[in-house]
């Protein structure tokens, strides 16, 4: 598999560790966790956000500004993780990104990127 991106730490894995697509999500009332922004050359710039809702479920988004890129919804499941303190200021932590996701997101670049036409 190629990798698009780096990351600092290896990322969470296991069998139980899965990934479900869903519609797409409105995250008011959500709180943000994880998010990153990456750019691969003249490409658009590729995003990840990575929520947590309020009953404890953790859902990413994989977006783009540029109109050209379709984005993808996901719910990340069979993980467990401690929610940050409400109300105070964190850093946020690329461990709420497990491998799974982390392999989707490198995956879905790949996917989205505007490789030019081979000149005859």
């Amino acid at each position: 598999m190629t990798k698009i991106v780096v990351w600092e730490r290896d990322g969470l894995r296991g069998p139980e560790i899965k990934l479900d697509y869903i519609d797409h999500f409105v995250a008011r009332g959500m709180r943000r966790v994880y998010g990153r922004c990456d750019h691969c050359g003249r490409e658009p710039a590729f995003y990840m956000d990575v929520w947590l809702t309020r009953s404890g479920r953790v859902l990413a988004r994989l977006w783009s500004r540029s109109s050209e890129v379709d984005g993808e919804s996901l719910e990340i499941v069979g993980v467990s993780f401690t929610p940050p303190v409400s109300g105070k200021k964190y850093k946020m932590d690329e461990l709420w990104a497990p491998q799974c996701l982390r392999d989707e997101y490198d995956n879905w670049i790949l996917s989205e990127m505007r490789f030019p036409a081979p000149s005859v």
